[in-house]
C-alpha cells in the first residue's frame, strides 16, 4: 500500500510541475505572439503610409505632365486656327 502512495504522490507532483510549466509557457507564448502582432501591425501601417506617399507623388507627376501636354495641345490648336 505504501508503494502506491509513493507512486501516486510522485505522479501528482510530476503532473503539477508539468501543468505549471505548460501554464508559464502558454503565457510567454501569448505575450510573444502579441508583441509580434503589434510589431507587424506598425510595420504594415508604415508600409501603407509610404505606399500612399509614393502613389500621391506619382499622381502629381502624371497630372503635371498631362497639364503640360494639355497646354501644348491648346497652343498647337490656336496656332493652326490662326493660320486658316
Amino acid at each position: 500500500m505504501k508503494m502506491w502512495i509513493y507512486i501516486i504522490g510522485g505522479a501528482a507532483i510530476f503532473g503539477a510541475i508539468v501543468a505549471l510549466a505548460a501554464f508559464i509557457n502558454g503565457r510567454m507564448t501569448r505575450r510573444y505572439i502579441g508583441n509580434l502582432i503589434r510589431e507587424e501591425n506598425e510595420n504594415t501601417r508604415e508600409l501603407i503610409r509610404e505606399e500612399n506617399r509614393l502613389a500621391r507623388e506619382m499622381m502629381e507627376r502624371i497630372f503635371g505632365k498631362l497639364s503640360d501636354q494639355h497646354e501644348t495641345m491648346i497652343k498647337i490648336l490656336e496656332s493652326t486656327q490662326r493660320k486658316k
